[in-house]
């Protein structure tokens, strides 16, 4: 466990069904599965992945250009943030994937998330963290989806926060979304029976306001477990900060 307390992978083998490339050192897997898991990371988070950090920027580099990771001209507060191509998708071998494009707009929430997730893993035993891009091939294993009904909007959480009995939905909310829109999202976890209960992070009193009022309304908190909690001391939305090259 490094000084930020996500543990380091030390079974550092390919995994099943990867190739082997000359510019992958078994030291990178575990940042580049979750780098390919997570769809962007930012340096200081993969550096957590790395047994010994200190080896992290110049690993970064060499996986740069190798044409295995991209480096984004966005910062955010210093950190530089990156991306795995296609090539690092072949290499990580994760199953299950389905991966989206990370938008601009979405980068500081995307970083956040990846924060959130590792301050939950690490304060939470037993339980691991399943990626948005894998909720979908996870869910599925357990059971088809839920029928779609007429006004159903399918909705993927930010992630799961799973052991072997319980399905935690995890929800980071940054930007106030119109009341109709919380009650379209919480009306489907409601129908979503493969998800035991949600729980959202919430750093703007308004936005806080608005669930609790859709929760009064419809009665989605009687109908399932229903957390609303502040942000982690650890997580916040890193501000955007000029462009560098890439």
């Amino acid at each position: 466990m490094n000084r930020t307390g996500y543990v380091a992978e030390q079974r550092n083998s390919p995994p099943a069904g990867a190739f082997v490339h000359p510019d992958l050192d078994e030291r990178d897997l575990p940042a580049l599965r979750d780098l390919v898991r997570f769809g962007v990371m930012a340096d200081d988070q993969l550096a957590r992945r790395y047994v010994d950090p200190s080896v992290a920027t110049a690993r970064l580099l060499h996986l740069k250009e190798a044409g295995i990771v991209n480096r984004w001209c966005e910062s955010l507060e210093g950190a530089r943030v990156y991306s795995p191509t296609r090539l690092a998708a072949r290499l990580a071998a994760v199953p299950d994937l389905h991966a989206e494009v990370t938008y601009v707009a979405h980068l500081a929430h995307d970083i956040a998330l990846v924060d959130l997730a590792d301050y939950l893993v690490a304060h939470n035993p037993g339980y691991r963290w399943i990626a948005e891009d894998e909720v979908r091939g996870f869910l599925d294993h357990i059971a088809p989806p839920p029928r779609r009904m007429r006004g159903d909007t399918r909705h993927r959480p930010d992630g799961l926060l799973v052991t072997g009995d319980q399905r935690i939905a995890i929800e980071l909310e940054h930007t106030d979304k119109y009341q109709a829109r919380y009650t379209q999202i919480s009306a489907w976890f409601v129908r979503e029976w493969r998800v035991d209960s949600v729980r959202w992070y919430i750093d703007r009193p308004r936005i806080l306001q608005r669930l609790r009022e859709v929760n009064a309304v419809h009665g989605f908190d009687r109908d399932m477990a229903i957390e609303l909690e502040e942000f982690p001391p650890s997580v916040r939305i890193r501000q955007r900060q000029g462009r560098y090259e890439s």
